[in-house]
C-alpha cells in the first residue's frame, strides 16, 4: 500500500474519531449539567464512565462512517450523521442492531 493511501486512511480515522469523541464529550457534559449533587455521574469513578463514553462514541462513529461510505453519502452530511450517532451512544448501537437483524431476516 502506497504511503499516500496510508496517510489518507489515517487522516480519515482521525477526523471520524475526533467528531465522535467530541460528541461523546458533549453527551457527558449534558448529563453532568442535568445531574443533581448526589448523582452517580459526579462521583470520583466517573472518569471511567467518561472514558467509556469516548470509546463507545468512537466505535459508533466508525460504524456510521462505514455505513455512510457504503451509501455514498456526501462528506458534509456524513460528518453530521457521525456526530449525531456518536452523541446518541448506545441508542444508535441499538438502532443498528435492529436494522442488522431485520436485514438478516430478509
Amino acid at each position: 500500500m502506497p504511503l499516500n493511501e496510508i496517510i489518507d486512511k489515517l487522516l480519515t480515522f482521525l477526523w471520524v474519531f475526533s467528531i465522535s469523541a467530541f460528541a461523546g464529550i458533549t453527551r457527558r457534559v449534558r448529563r453532568l449539567q442535568g445531574a443533581s449533587g448526589n448523582d452517580e455521574l459526579k462521583k470520583e469513578g466517573s472518569w471511567i464512565l467518561f472514558a467509556a463514553d469516548i470509546v463507545i462514541s468512537g466505535f459508533i462513529g466508525m460504524l456510521t462512517y462505514y455505513i455512510c461510505v457504503y451509501a455514498n453519502v456526501p462528506d458534509s452530511l456524513m460528518a453530521v450523521y457521525i456526530g449525531v450517532s456518536a452523541h446518541m451512544g448506545t441508542k444508535a448501537l441499538s438502532l443498528y442492531e435492529a436494522l442488522f437483524s431485520k436485514g438478516m431476516k430478509g
